[in-house]
């Protein structure tokens, strides 16, 4: 039997048609586009900034937790941290 040689060129013709391929693999393995993943990112932040204002005003500062969505909540917690002493 005959091993099988192969030369340097061959090699490296293997090798760089296997990264292609791998690259090709990785490409298609993205589901969601950048932008959609920016905006689902943005979303969830803007969620969970919502829910724990809720959860700190209602349940810890013992107020109604629907009441920190109303303007007038917020102008009054900056006027308390803006307070001129």
């Amino acid at each position: 039997m005959e091993p099988n040689i192969v030369t340097r060129e061959q090699y490296k013709q293997t090798q760089s048609t296997e990264q292609q391929v791998e690259q090709r693999l990785k490409f298609r393995l993205r589901f969601f586009p950048i932008w959609l993943r920016i905006l689902v990112v943005t979303l969830l932040v803007v969620i969970a900034f919502v829910v724990g204002s809720m959860i700190g005003y209602g349940v810890i500062g013992d107020g109604e937790p629907i009441e920190v969505l109303e303007k007038s909540t917020w102008t009054y917690i900056v006027d308390l941290v803006n307070k001129e002493e």
